[in-house]
């Protein structure tokens, strides 16, 4: 391809194209189901606590330090692995995974459950290699599980303990359009921060509310098929509120 000639006999150079980073939730968007809940129904106290922390009585790390308390002494990381292994992905998102890789858009998993149960699903998938930030769980020995938050950060007061936003900024060249897919509260502020958004069930509402673009999905079907198209026709561009965000988050950080 030659390059265009602009005034003065001078040569332009061909624009070079944003890089593009893809990060995804697991509850309830890579995972079918919301798992973090479940395996706190399953192991510990939930409808209380829940209820709390949707309430605003509980900050979502005390929720999590409270619901891990509940489970009974002894409860190991096998036990969880064990237990979620009858969870199922989004049938498209391995799929997903491959038209990402065609187009060399680096995929992170960013959630704010935790690796006990992720991993195992992942693994499972064949999926262990993908880039994964989340929550860890400590099992000590004969000690009550207790939750590590390594995201936390004091400059964020979203509906997480371990901020997706910070995933996104240091994941991400500057210039990159950064694409997001979530389905719930703890995506709101990542997605503020994204480009192209695909979003369902409470993160679609929260988008509604503010008025942020996005695109609905039910399936990763859906994601592919929308991305696909926006491939073939060029379409991928940076939303300007979320380059400002992503500036602003970049000075308090």
């Amino acid at each position: 391809m030659s390059n265009a000639t602009g005034a003065g006999g001078q040569v332009k150079k061909a624009a070079r194209p944003n890089a593009v980073t893809v990060f995804c939730d697991f509850d309830g968007t890579i995972a079918q189901e919301d798992i973090g809940n479940a395996f706190v129904q399953h192991f510990g106290t939930f409808e209380e606590l829940h209820r709390r922390l949707m309430d605003g009585e509980l900050s979502v790390a005390e929720y999590w330090r409270l619901t891990l308390d509940s489970f009974p002494s002894g409860t190991g990381e096998q036990d969880i692995r064990d237990y979620v292994l009858q969870f199922d992905l989004d049938p498209y998102f391995l799929p997903f995974t491959r038209f990402c890789a065609e187009q060399d858009w680096p995929l992170t998993v960013a959630s704010d459950g935790f690796a006990s149960y992720i991993e195992p699903l992942l693994k499972k998938a064949g999926l262990a290699h993908l880039p994964l930030h989340c929550n860890r769980i400590d099992f000590a020995a004969g000690a009550k599980p207790r939750p590590v938050f390594p995201g936390a950060t004091e400059s964020c007061t979203c509906f997480c303990a371990s901020c997706k936003r910070n995933v996104l900024l240091n994941a991400s060249p500057a210039d990159a359009i950064v694409i997001f897919v979530g389905d719930g509260h703890s995506d709101t502020c990542a997605a503020e921060h994204a480009d192209l958004i695909f979003a369902k069930d409470a993160l679609a509402a929260h988008c509604n509310k503010q008025r942020i673009p996005h695109h609905t999905y039910r399936s990763f079907f859906d994601v592919i098929y929308i991305l696909e198209k926006s491939v073939r026709e060029k379409s991928l561009r940076p939303r300007h509120q979320a380059q400002l965000k992503r500036r602003e988050a970049f000075i308090v950080e």
